[in-house]
């Protein structure tokens, strides 16, 4: 059998080989006509194909909104002959399978069934036999669609500021409000003021300034439109330094006094760090709040720096006294 290929090939490589320029000329056209001539018998033939057939939905847009993207195409099965079918395939002058869907209906029962798409299919298709519907179901999510005005904010805990840095100013935000309009129940779902995730923003310097995308992520991109689609962020930092001191708590008790050592630690900006004594700090027992079964008192800050905030001063708040 291989011998009898390779003779076969010779023999056709040797005639070609010994064509002159006039006669491979004809030589090719006869191939073409030939070729011609068998796909269009075949194609004068019946036969079944899958054809990717268009599809339009019909709904009142301004009211509803699919959850998912609609399909634009369906697999059909038809049988024709190869003319037929070659014009449905490149969608020469066919009708779309238009489906009238009722939203109301579709939030219910957020599908579609084979035996209406078939409905719906026997009636636009010409010149060519349904054969079947390859698929059985179509998915419809939809839902009502919504508008909400959101307030802006930011978490200034989430915000990647650099190590030894504070914010020392309000944070602006430009625009405040942003207006959203999308599936009912997603966008009553948000939280307002709605919080911007600046979680992987890279925050340099002591002046940020930026224009950020406005991502609301709990609702798919698609689905979402928004008047505005940046925010300018603004604010300032500064760094702080940490320190230590050993203050001095003076308790009267029993007709005598005596002074405490209590270790402070505080932080503060790096450039009002020499204006901080240790002497600024003043402590003072809470007799309010004794316990008389450990023999504890709570102590409170009585006076500090000006440069120092409240919070920023971390000791031991109970001091055993008996």
């Amino acid at each position: 059998m291989k011998a009898s290929i390779r003779r076969f090939s010779y023999q056709v490589n040797y005639v070609i080989a010994h064509l002159d320029t006039k006669s491979l000329q004809v030589f090719g056209i006869c191939v073409c006509i030939a070729a011609f001539l068998w796909v269009f018998n075949a194609l004068r033939k019946e036969r079944t194909e899958v054809v990717a057939y268009p599809i339009e939905f019909e709904f009142n847009k301004q009211k509803y909104i699919p959850l998912k993207s609609l399909p634009t195409e369906i697999p059909v099965a038809m049988k024709g002959s190869g003319w037929q079918l070659l014009r449905k395939m490149f969608r020469l002058r066919i009708k779309p399978i238009t489906l009238s869907l009722s939203p109301e209906y579709q939030m219910k029962f957020p599908f579609i069934l084979k035996t209406d798409l078939t409905k719906e299919t026997e009636k636009v298709l010409r010149n060519v036999r349904l054969e079947s519907i390859q698929i059985d179901s179509l998915s419809m999510q939809m839902d009502y669609r919504y508008k909400r005005v959101l307030k802006l904010s930011v978490d200034s805990l989430r915000l990647n500021v650099p190590k030894g840095y504070k914010i020392v100013s309000p944070i602006k935000i430009y625009p405040e409000l942003v207006a959203v309009e999308g599936p009912k129940k997603m966008l009553k779902a948000l939280p307002n003021p709605y919080p911007l995730d600046m979680s992987q923003v890279k925050i340099k310097g002591v002046l940020f300034q930026e224009n950020l995308p406005i991502q609301i992520q709990e609702v798919p991109a698609h689905l979402l439109q928004k008047d505005e689609k940046k925010v300018f962020i603004s604010f300032e930092m500064a760094r702080f330094v940490s320190k230590n001191i050993t203050a001095q708590l003076l308790i009267e008790s029993g007709g005598r006094k005596r002074t405490f050592p209590i270790n402070l630690h505080y932080t503060v900006r790096e450039s009002e760090a020499t204006k901080v004594h240790t002497a600024d700090f003043v402590l003072e027992a809470d007799w309010t709040d004794y316990h008389k079964k450990d023999g504890t008192v709570a102590i409170k800050i009585k006076n500090k720096p000006s440069q120092v905030l409240k919070e920023d001063i971390f000791f031991i708040k109970r001091l055993k006294i008996e």
